[in-house]
């Protein structure tokens, strides 16, 4: 039954640069484009722009229809709280899913500003709102549709609806109760959605708050935004092979159709994802670790080098950068001068994976430096299970460091920065303790990454309880957004190319991955076993 007095608005935050809003996109601007086609939409009273107001306003579409349900609500206060930036980076590996952040985070939490956006649902007198970017010029509104007529089937149960759309092609709708909660407890819209132990559920895309979307929608691996630079070029590609006039009535499908045969060139000319191995040293040196099975030789990456290889990402504007590899980068030297380097060349999200056999000082400069994520390989819940696996007895040294982390992190100024991700990696040995350890830390931590062995195409026997490969072969996901750079500063086929068996020539950055993409090509035509160490691989299905 639907309630008599419900309104749902769209809200549009005007968070991001205001220049952006009014570039030139179809017959509109950015945000004129984003308004129009939510005028579109049949279930929609209002629709809501939220801005500070001390920022001049967009230009807006003379449009009277739309004119007639705009409404501006100004702020005091910037657009923003003091958890976004965690929110933010807890996207930065994800960017083209609509969940799977850490923690959890969704595409709706990037522009989430849940306090004011529930005073804004009360000076309009609504219950719900659409949470939209306004630099989502191609969303649906036929979608927008089944989820508002979802939420109005059951108001007061279905206070959450949404689709698995990728990025920028559908918002969800949360009503004011709901939206409430999050400003209270500083939460995240994917903590609502997100397995967690006092609370267990089930997968909510299985339950009516998913509304159910084309297959092919919503398995496509794109972004369509208008923020980082690549999906900015997409968005245009989109643009120049639709007439302006069909540009402002495709659906989602057809998006993603005339996406498509940009979907492998709008990664070009760098990856999203890229992994720095500073070192091959690490203290831990048990089965689950290569250094069991093989001896590394390179030396440590100079800290020259690192910096001449940060000013080549850094053309790209969302760059998240991972500093690990197969050793330990803590151990490295001049680890902290590097990640400040990164962090002032520009690169968007700063990760390390570490063992965290460290000391005290170690500690205290993890948390002085722009450090966003910090993840941690335990690989066991016990003390014995941990020295079995990986070689040494330093379980409590491991769980006493990241406790000061977790107690001592708020210093950094910036709330849930770094976001810490306990590691395990599921084998024969430690598969009694998975849940126990996944329970714990997310509950502490709010992630917990559990992760399959791998063998480095052959070079370490299968640790895995089963084979989770599928069926059919399919090129390799990372080829199309990740690279990895070995501490000698040698580029590598793949983090599964331990030795360098495919040969790829040290040069610039844009050349790398162009040699990659190379690879890539060869996969989609299924040569697979032409290449080493494809041939050898079974983790080819890995995200």
């Amino acid at each position: 039954m639907i309630r008599i007095n419900q309104k749902n608005v769209a809200i549009i935050p005007l968070a991001d640069d205001p220049n952006t809003y009014n570039e030139p996109f179809g017959s509109s601007t950015i945000l004129g484009h984003t308004l129009l086609r939510l005028n579109q939409s049949k279930h929609l009273q209002a629709l809501v722009l939220l801005h500070h107001q001390s920022t001049p306003l967009p230009i807006l579409p003379d449009d009277p229809d739309l004119q007639s349900r705009l409404e501006i609500i100004s702020t005091e206060s910037p657009l923003g709280d003091a958890r976004r930036p965690a929110r933010l980076i807890a996207r930065a590996w994800s960017p083209t899913a609509w969940r799977g952040g850490i923690g959890g985070a969704t595409i709706f939490d990037e522009i989430l500003f849940a306090g004011q956006m529930a005073e804004t649902l009360r000076q309009v007198s609504a219950t719900a709102g659409l949470l939209v970017s306004p630099l989502w010029p191609l969303v649906d509104p036929s979608l927008i549709d089944q989820i508002t007529a979802r939420h109005l089937e059951q108001p007061e149960q279905l206070r959450l609806v949404f689709t698995q759309a990728p990025p920028g092609l559908c918002p969800c709708l949360i009503d004011l109760s709901l939206l409430e909660e999050l400003a209270s407890k500083d939460s995240m819209i994917g903590s609502v959605l997100d397995y967690h132990p006092i609370h267990p559920q089930g997968d909510p895309i299985g339950k009516d708050t998913c509304v159910q979307i084309n297959p092919k929608v919503r398995n496509t691996q794109l972004r369509f935004t208008f923020d980082a630079l690549r999906w900015r070029r997409l968005m245009r590609y989109i643009e120049q092979h639709a007439s302006p006039e069909n540009l402002l009535y495709l659906d989602a499908s057809d998006v993603v159709d005339l996406a498509a045969p940009a979907a492998d060139t709008v990664h070009q000319p760098l990856p999203q994802q890229v992994t720095l191995e500073l070192t091959t040293e690490r203290n831990a040196n048990g089965p689950v670790t290569p250094q069991h099975y093989t001896q590394f030789n390179r030396q440590p990456m100079s800290l020259d080098v690192a910096r001449e290889l940060f000013s080549q990402f850094s053309s790209e504007s969302d760059i998240a950068l991972t500093l690990g590899g197969l050793g330990d980068p803590l151990l490295h030297p001049q680890w902290s001068a590097i990640v400040q380097a990164a962090h002032d060349a520009g690169i968007a999200a700063i990760h390390i994976q570490t063992d965290l056999i460290v000391d005290r000082q170690v500690l205290e400069r993890i948390l002085d430096l722009p450090v966003d994520v910090l993840s941690v390989n335990i690989n066991a819940d016990t003390s014995e299970t941990y020295e079995r696996l990986m070689g040494v007895n330093a379980f409590k040294q491991v769980l006493d460091n990241i406790e000061w982390l977790l107690n001592h992190r708020s210093k950094k100024g910036t709330p849930g920065l770094p976001w810490i991700a306990p590691r395990i990696t599921k084998t024969t040995e430690n598969v009694h303790e998975l849940e126990p350890f996944f329970d714990r830390w997310t509950y502490f931590c709010q992630q917990a990454v559990i992760e399959s062995p791998t063998t480095g195409a052959g070079q370490m026997p299968a640790l895995a309880v089963l084979n989770m490969a599928p069926p059919k072969r399919v090129p390799c996901r990372q080829l199309s957004h990740r690279m990895t750079i070995h501490c000698d500063g040698t580029p590598a086929l793949c983090d599964q190319d331990w030795n360098h068996n495919y040969p790829i020539d040290r040069a610039d950055a844009q050349q790398v991955w162009a040699s990659i993409q190379k690879t890539r090509e060869i996969h989609q035509r299924g040569e697979f076993d032409s290449i080493s160490p494809c041939s050898q691989c079974s983790e080819w299905h890995r995200p």
